[in-house]
C-alpha cells in the first residue's frame, strides 16, 4: 500500500481459527507494521485472538459489527457462509470509520498465507483506488467461471473518494442481497 497509515482486515469462527492464527502470524512477519483487524464471529476465536498479545492484531466483535451497522440483524436468516460474507464489505468500513486516518486497507481472507512481503503487490496497484484478484481459472476449472470473473479473498480500497464510493456501494449490494447460488445476472454470495 503506499506511504502512510495502512490497515488489513479479515474475518472467521472458531472453525477457521486455525488457519486465521496461521495467517495472521504469516502477515505480521512479511508486513510487520500493518495493523490487521480481525472479526471474531464467535467468543473462542475473539478470546484467543485478543490473547495473542500482538498489539497490531485487534480482535473485533461481531456485536461492535453489528451496532456499528444495524441492517445486519436483517440478514441473519441467511445460510451462515452468506451471512459471514455479507460481513465482507462492512469490516473495512467499520475499520475506517474508527481510523480515518488509513490510508488504504485490504481484505485478506483468514486461509490465506503469506510467503514474503506483499509490498510488490501494492506496488503494482500504485494509486489505484480499489483492486480485485482474478481467479483465472485454468482449463480442468473452466467450469467455475459462473461463480464471478473474480475472487472475494484478496480486495483493496483506497480511503478516497472513488475507493470509498466503490465500499459503499458493494456493502449496500451485499446487505440487499447475497446468497450460495448463482444468479442469472452474474451474482454469487458476495461476488459476480
Amino acid at each position: 500500500m503506499s506511504a502512510g497509515p495502512r490497515a488489513y482486515v479479515t474475518y472467521f469462527d472458531q472453525r477457521y481459527l486455525a488457519f486465521a492464527v496461521v495467517m495472521l502470524r504469516s502477515l505480521r512477519r512479511h508486513d510487520p507494521q500493518a495493523e490487521i483487524f480481525a472479526l471474531c464471529f464467535d467468543q473462542t476465536s475473539y478470546d484467543i485472538i485478543a490473547a495473542l498479545g500482538e498489539r497490531n492484531i485487534v480482535a473485533v466483535s461481531a456485536e461492535a459489527i453489528c451496532d456499528f451497522e444495524p441492517r445486519l440483524k436483517a440478514c441473519t436468516d441467511r445460510t451462515r457462509a452468506a451471512f459471514y460474507a455479507t460481513h465482507k464489505p462492512v469490516l473495512p468500513l467499520y475499520v475506517l470509520n474508527q481510523r480515518p486516518d488509513l490510508v488504504a486497507i485490504a481484505h485478506i481472507d483468514a486461509d490465506s498465507f503469506f510467503f514474503s512481503s506483499p509490498a510488490p503487490l501494492f506496488a503494482e496497484i500504485g494509486n489505484a483506488p480499489i483492486a480485485l484478484s482474478p481467479h483465472r481459472f485454468s482449463k480442468p476449472y473452466d467450469d467455475l467461471k459462473h461463480f464471478g470473473e473474480f475472487n472475494a479473498g484478496l480486495i483493496f480500497w483506497r480511503n478516497d473518494a472513488l475507493g470509498l464510493r466503490c465500499l459503499t456501494d458493494y456493502c449496500a449490494d451485499c446487505l440487499r442481497w447475497c446468497a450460495p447460488i448463482v444468479e442469472p445476472d452474474g451474482r454469487f454470495m458476495n461476488q459476480g
